[in-house]
């Protein structure tokens, strides 16, 4: 072999010289694409995000708006009559039961007092409070005696019967 041919040797070796350079070119060009390709997809995620933002602040003003509009509606008719009418029968109710608890309290005060009555006159077996005097229970009842027996007395001396058969 001479000198100045090549190799097979150095042939290989400078083949993959070339294969090195050439794929680092290509490993260099491959990582600035995915760079610029991540600043890209980056960039539109921030604009993406920007503008969802900016969305988000036009629906909630929007949303403000609407709930306001909602809460400021005029009402209606048949609304404001139903509401009138729940309403009155509200203080027909109220005023139903006011005076049933009036009427109440009026009966409860009546048989209190029906009771208080009853026992002070039926207390002791329907003696209550009185006390029997009788002394006069007595002479009461022996004036009806006296007028029964002076009523006989009078009959039989007054100088003949009429019940008597003439002899």
């Amino acid at each position: 072999m001479c000198c100045f041919c090549p190799s097979p040797l150095q042939d290989h070796a400078a083949a993959l010289k070339s294969l090195k350079s050439s794929h680092a070119q290509e490993l260099d060009a491959l990582n600035a694409a995915a760079r610029a390709t991540e600043a890209s997809l980056r960039q539109s995620a921030a604009d993406a995000a920007a503008g969802a933002a900016e969305q988000h602040a036009v629906l909630s003003a929007a949303l403000a708006d609407l709930q306001e509009q909602w809460q400021q509606r005029p009402s209606r008719p048949e609304d404001v009559a139903r509401i009138e009418a729940l309403e009155q029968a509200v203080r027909e109710r109220d005023e139903a039961l006011r005076t049933s608890e009036e009427r109440m309290a009026q009966l409860r005060s009546e048989m209190l007092l029906r009771e208080e009555n009853y026992n002070k006159h039926f207390r002791n077996g329907g003696l209550g409070e009185k006390v029997l005097d009788v002394g006069a229970a007595m002479g009461s009842q022996q004036g009806v005696v006296d007028w029964m027996l002076k009523a006989k007395s009078r009959r039989s001396t007054g100088g003949g019967d009429s019940f008597r058969k003439p002899a």
